[in-house]
């Protein structure tokens, strides 16, 4: 066990895949399963399915404050966090804004896993924290071979649209500005009605 903990930091591309495959024991195996059936993006899957999926995550420690990516980085991981939080984090401004916090079970990093570009935001964690990763090339082979997947993914990325634009627009708050205050010079004065006049006969 110690040895497969040391994969994901000591051990790169295709030889880390066969020396997990090789490392992890039938328990750990069991584990990842039972904690996928309560991941919705993988919850309609078959045990026999979500065994192969388990194979082919490595997992992943990191302590507070840790930057799993930066905005604008590239990347090509989705994370599935088992337990901890983690902060996604808009780096575009003058000063950071966290956007949102992700709990445990939520997946994220997916859309560079889906196609491969850079990050659109970063992500720290928040205590400790323990991932799932799913490379880029897994994922979208799982897709692939499993069309009920793809309406998951949509809903998630959903999902967290109306997450973020309510965590940056709360409800009840207008963000349309207030059109400006007429000065009472310039206000529309009421025009008075002028009598007809009376037009005599020649």
């Amino acid at each position: 066990y110690s040895f497969y903990r040391q994969l994901p930091a000591g051990v790169k591309g295709a030889f880390q895949l066969f020396a997990n495959l090789l490392a992890i024991p039938a328990a750990r195996v069991l584990e990842r399963v039972k904690f996928l059936k309560g991941v919705d993006l993988f919850s309609f899957m078959s045990d026999e399915k979500l065994q192969g999926v388990a194979r082919i995550m490595t997992e992943r420690w990191e302590g507070d404050g840790a930057y799993l990516c930066h905005q604008g980085e590239e990347g090509n991981d989705m994370y599935i966090i088992v337990d901890g939080q983690v902060e996604i984090i808009d780096e575009s401004g003058s000063e950071d804004q966290v956007i949102l916090t992700e709990q445990a079970g939520a997946c994220i990093g997916e859309l560079a896993a889906l196609e491969v570009i850079p990050r659109v935001a970063a992500m720290r964690t928040r205590g400790e924290v323990r991932l799932l990763v799913l490379e880029g090339s897994h994922f979208r082979s799982l897709i692939h071979e499993n069309p009920d997947m793809s309406q998951r993914v949509i809903q998630m990325l959903v999902r967290k649209l109306a997450d973020v634009t309510a965590s940056v627009h709360p409800p009840g708050e207008h963000t349309a500005t207030e059109p400006p205050a007429i000065e009472n010079s310039e206000r529309e004065q009421p025009v008075a009605e002028q009598p007809f006049e009376e037009i005599e006969d020649e």
